[in-house]
């Protein structure tokens, strides 16, 4: 960490700026029914879209289900900017 290659913040705009790889660490509490609730990755992931200016790694760092990496996928084509993501 003192050469600067290993940064942490919860501001999503130093997060962008310093790295084109993002690792998102959140909470995936259970629901009632036992299955994992999503919506604060989903929030993350909608926010990257919108501030993203370039291409961006999503690497998903929580329990959640297998199909939850093709749902974040959705989320960024629809909140993405046209230059991609």
């Amino acid at each position: 960490m003192g050469t600067g290659q290993l940064r942490f913040s919860s501001l999503l705009s130093n997060c962008l700026a310093w790295s084109a790889i993002q690792i998102l660490c959140v909470g995936t509490p259970s629901l009632e029914n036992g299955s994992a609730d999503i919506k604060q990755i989903e929030e993350v992931a909608r926010n990257i879209g919108q501030a993203a200016t370039g291409y961006h790694l999503i690497v998903s760092k929580s329990t959640v289900p297998v199909t939850t990496s093709v749902k974040l996928s959705g989320t960024l084509a629809i909140y993405g900017k046209p230059t991609g993501i």
